[in-house]
């Protein structure tokens, strides 16, 4: 279709600085709210690794040091006992998106007791000093968790559709900078036009004056037929200063939506007639590769998802854990770490099982309402875009095949406006018609020539509307 856009111009090629595949692809570089899709696809994405990262594990590196001192009976006699401690941890402990938790530890602790008596004096002390290890794991799974989703494994769904949105955002973007983009190029492109046109027109009333002078010496025409091509001229001046104005401005609009700083001076491209027609894509065609419909599909799917998952919230936890360590006791720090390995452990296990039942249930059931409701605006939300769309398709069909009328019949007009002119020019030379008659001929015949440039870009903006609507503008060439 871009093919068709590039070839709509009439008139002869040239060495050009920008046309319209180097201005889409410009785009794609440097357009600032393509830029800003990109940065807020990349904050997606860096937000989905967040979530993943909750699996990862956690090493924690625990020590203390502790002074307690009691005093109590044995056997009627009081006594009192004071105990140094210290301890060293090291554990690693995960969670997974089931809500799996386990955790892995090795520690190594002290303990220095000094029990003394007090009715018999310095003999009745006595020190125990222990050194103990232990290594082992815990582990704690709710056996619920197969009918229904754990927050982090939400979490991680919910990260996921932010970066499909994302992209899908950033594609819907492109689509419409594209489209915005190709409509600045064109408006550019046809104020050159334009420009080209008013100052072939200069030309022509130029060398209307010098001849208009030529037949008034020669006494074959009135002096007031040199004053009206004169005037001609001032006219055709101030419609070229005019259309070069305007063609600035316009160019300036697409040098910013490109990037570009508005001062560059850029030439646009011609191409050649051509009698290609727009392919016109199918309505199914177009819902299938709409970015906005894709989207609001996209938020159907998550919020039917959501309103799953709060249904099976409701279920309640059972929890299972179990748990396993071997212990040393010896003396010596060496000789504690040693019997892990030499035979001297202690076995040390748990298990359990856990039923947690929300009564009433009402914050649970809060939320699936609200999932619920949020499901039913999704579907609205589909509903309309799809209509939306299909009305935007049949109005861009009627539009092209207008445009393609309104071509064929700019065609025919610069056709008679040209013969019109022809012939005008022959009876004022022959002296049976007025320098008036021709004057007005070659005006219709200019607005003739601006009315085909028109028409072709409509046909062209036509056609790059269905585009648009399908989600193809990148894809078309």
């Amino acid at each position: 279709m871009l093919s068709l856009l590039l070839a709509l111009a009439v008139g002869p090629a040239h060495a050009a600085d920008l046309s319209l595949d180097d201005a889409l692809a410009a785009a794609r570089d440097d357009n600032p709210q393509l830029q800003a899709a990109g940065l807020v696809l990349d904050q997606q994405r860096a937000s989905l690794r967040g979530a993943l990262a909750t699996s990862d594990p956690t090493l924690t590196l625990a020590s203390d040091r502790g002074y307690t001192e009691t005093v109590g009976f044995l056997a009627g006699t009081p006594l009192t006992a004071t105990t140094e401690s210290q301890s060293s941890t090291v554990a690693v402990a995960g969670q997974g998106a089931r809500g799996t938790r386990w955790s892995l530890y090795s520690g190594l602790s002290l303990e220095d007791t000094t029990t003394a008596s007090l009715l018999a004096g310095p003999e009745g002390e006595v020190q125990q000093t222990n050194w103990s290890t232990e290594v082992g794991g815990q582990l704690e799974q709710d056996l619920l968790a197969p009918w229904k989703r754990s927050p982090q494994l939400e979490a991680r769904l919910d990260a996921l559709v932010a970066v499909e949105r994302a992209q899908l955002e950033a594609y819907r973007t492109e689509q419409d900078v594209l489209a915005e983009v190709a409509g600045a190029w064109w408006d550019a492109w046809l104020a050159r036009e334009r420009v080209a046109l008013a100052e072939q027109g200069v030309a022509e009333a130029q060398r209307l004056v010098e001849r208009t002078t030529a037949l008034v010496a020669q006494g074959s025409a009135l002096a007031v037929d040199a004053s009206r091509a004169e005037l001609a001229l001032l006219d055709a001046r101030q419609a070229l200063l005019s259309a070069q104005s305007t063609a600035a401005a316009l160019e300036d609009v697409l040098l910013l939506q490109l990037g570009r700083s508005p001062t560059e001076v850029v030439t646009l491209s011609r191409g050649v007639a051509t009698d290609a027609g727009v392919q016109v894509p199918t309505l199914d065609t177009v819902l299938a590769g709409s970015p906005t419909l894709a989207l609001a599909q996209r938020d159907l799917e998550a919020a039917r998802r959501r309103e799953r998952d709060a249904q099976r919230d409701r279920l309640p936890e059972l929890t299972a854990s179990v748990g396993g360590a071997l212990v040393t006791l010896e003396e010596t720090a060496p000789d504690a770490l040693a019997s892990l390995s030499a035979g001297d452990r202690y076995p040390r296990w748990s298990a359990g099982l856990s039923l947690s039942v929300p009564l009433g249930g009402r914050s649970a059931k809060a939320t699936a309402d609200r999932r619920g409701a949020e499901v039913r605006q999704a579907e609205l939300q589909v509903q309309q875009q799809q209509a939306a769309l299909e009305a935007d398709y049949a109005a861009a069909v009627d539009r092209l095949r207008t445009a393609e009328a309104a071509g064929e019949l700019a065609m025919a007009r610069l056709t008679v406006a040209g013969e019109t002119e022809s012939a005008e020019a022959v009876r004022v030379d022959a002296g049976t018609r007025h320098l008036d008659d021709l004057l007005d001929a070659r005006d219709d015949r200019r607005t003739a020539e601006v009315g085909l440039l028109e028409a072709r870009v409509d046909v062209a903006r036509a056609g790059l509307s269905l585009a648009r609507l399908a989600g193809a503008v990148d894809g078309v060439r």
